[in-house]
Parts: structure tokens; C-alpha cells; sequence
């Protein structure tokens, strides 16, 4: 390919937006939710499996989180495993960054 066959487009800044997702807001939560689970389990030393008997869920369904299978998985099941980590969810809302507002996912460590 050359430099003439090159098109460069500007990115909204929302990956999930730009690939053509319907629903680009879940899309990111589910995404960050899933990386947070992976963090979490990770920081004690777990594999799938040993979270799964810690917290008593299902060890496919951490499995799916912790590798980020987002078609597997729903925030309200994300929610649960990290509910069960001993981690808390807290959703605020409040005024728009930008134009149309944003969901954003963020773990209390990483501002």
C-alpha cells in the first residue's frame, strides 16, 4: 500500500463509537469493568478458577471477564463479581465533560 491509498480519518474518541457499535456507552462499561475484574483478581494472585470458588460464581463467567469477552457478559453481571471481590460500585452523575455527556468507569485508586 502506498501513502496515496492511505485515508486518515479522526477518531471520536470512543473506540467502541468508531468501530461502528450501536451501543458504544455499555460497550466502554463493560469493557473497563471487565479490565477492573482482571485487575483485581490478579492483584491476589488468583487464577479464574480460584476466584470463582472465592467468590462463589461461576468460573466461565469470571473466565469471560477477566479476558475480556464483552458478548459474554453484561454490566449487571460485572457488577456481581465485583460486588463479591469485596469491591463497592458507586454511579454519579453530574454535569456533561462535553457536549452529549459520557459514561465513564474509573476504580478509586486510578484518579
Amino acid at each position: 500500500m502506498s501513502d496515496e491509498d492511505l485515508t486518515i480519518h479522526r477518531g471520536t474518541g470512543c473506540l467502541w463509537t468508531d468501530l461502528g457499535f450501536s451501543n458504544p456507552a455499555e460497550k466502554e462499561v463493560v469493557a473497563r469493568l471487565c479490565a477492573i475484574i482482571s485487575d483485581v483478581i490478579r492483584e491476589r494472585g488468583w487464577t479464574p478458577g480460584d476466584a470463582a470458588r472465592a467468590i462463589d460464581m461461576d468460573a466461565e463467567m469470571i473466565r469471560h471477564a477477566m479476558y475480556g469477552r464483552l458478548s459474554q457478559v453484561t454490566a449487571g453481571d460485572l457488577f456481581e463479581v465485583i460486588t463479591r471481590l469485596g469491591c463497592d460500585v458507586g454511579i454519579s452523575v453530574g454535569p456533561p465533560q462535553n457536549e452529549r455527556g459520557a459514561v465513564m468507569v474509573w476504580r478509586t485508586d486510578d484518579e
